[in-house]
């Protein structure tokens, strides 16, 4: 069974797998499109729990899975890399 398909009845160790093996080049992708470092990792965040919360999403007979982890995330991203960086509290002047 692939882990994909054991993360969907449960498999934490399964799921790990798939974060151990696809964190890093998903978030090298979203800080390539977000260039702030702590939004990418929100954004690789934001896709794991949507794999936890509901992995029957994935269908593999419609592609490879590290597409399908960053994919809802990369159609929705700004288009440009300034766009996408959402000033810090600590950065907006009064």
């Amino acid at each position: 069974m692939e882990l994909a398909a054991r993360v969907t009845v449960g498999d934490r160790t399964a799921f790990a797998a798939l974060y151990d093996r696809y964190a890093k080049p998903a978030y090298s992708l979203a800080r390539r499109i977000c260039v702030d470092p702590d939004l990418a990792e929100d954004v690789v965040q934001e896709a794991f729990l949507a794999l936890w919360r509901n992995p029957a999403a994935y269908d593999s007979s419609r592609g490879g899975f590290g597409t399908w982890l960053m994919r809802p995330w990369c159609t929705t991203a700004p288009s440009t890399p300034s766009a996408a960086r959402t000033p810090r509290v600590d950065e907006v002047s009064p």
